[in-house]
């Protein structure tokens, strides 16, 4: 039998010189450190679903406020009464009866509600994708129907002068509207 002397570990680095209880400090501190990179990626992810379901609830309460208000269905009927109409828009471009005033304001009123949701859609309040689904058809016939209404608005006359009207609702339509829709529209 041969005598064995066992001898204590030898360590011959950076940590040499360091108390034992040292030498193994930098493992809690990586797994503290992959903790909070975990807990931050999880709460990214929490946080971007909520606010893409908050987005996505505003649409939806946005849609249906649309088509069951009282006031939304009454500027709406107003609209589609002057868009049916033989003159269409034009008897309202320069109106001098307060019959066809009314009308006017109503029918903005209206196009500012396309105004709003463009808007709401280019900042990230409201989701694109699920308002384009519902009505992109509507959104981009009504444009159509507008453009003429809208540009006359846009011009230096004397009932109007409002360069950037509708602009947000121009672009979203442009946006959504198709080669043959396009095509249709321009001639």
């Amino acid at each position: 039998m041969t005598n064995t002397i066992l001898l204590p570990l030898q360590v011959s680095s950076a940590a040499e010189g360091f108390p034992a209880a040292f030498r193994f400090l930098w493992i809690p501190l990586m797994a503290a450190l992959v903790s909070a990179l975990t807990a931050f990626w999880v709460s990214s992810r929490t946080i971007r679903a909520n606010q893409d379901i908050a987005r996505k609830r505003a649409t939806l309460d946005l849609i249906e406020r649309s088509v069951s208000t009282e006031y939304y269905l009454l500027i709406y009927s107003t609209f589609r009464e002057v868009l049916d109409s033989p003159s269409g828009f034009e008897q309202i471009t320069d109106p001098q009866m307060p019959a066809l005033v009314e009308q006017r304001r109503k029918v903005i009123a209206f196009l500012n509600q396309y105004e709003l949701i463009a808007i709401g859609i280019e900042q990230g309040i409201l989701d694109e994708e699920l308002y384009r689904d519902y009505m992109r058809g509507t959104v981009v016939r009504h444009w159509a129907r507008a453009e003429g209404l809208v540009n006359h608005l846009r011009a230096d006359t004397p009932d109007s002068r409002a360069p950037k009207a509708f602009e947000k609702f121009e672009a979203l339509a442009l946006k959504w509207e198709t080669a043959k829709e396009a095509e249709r529209r321009t001639g």
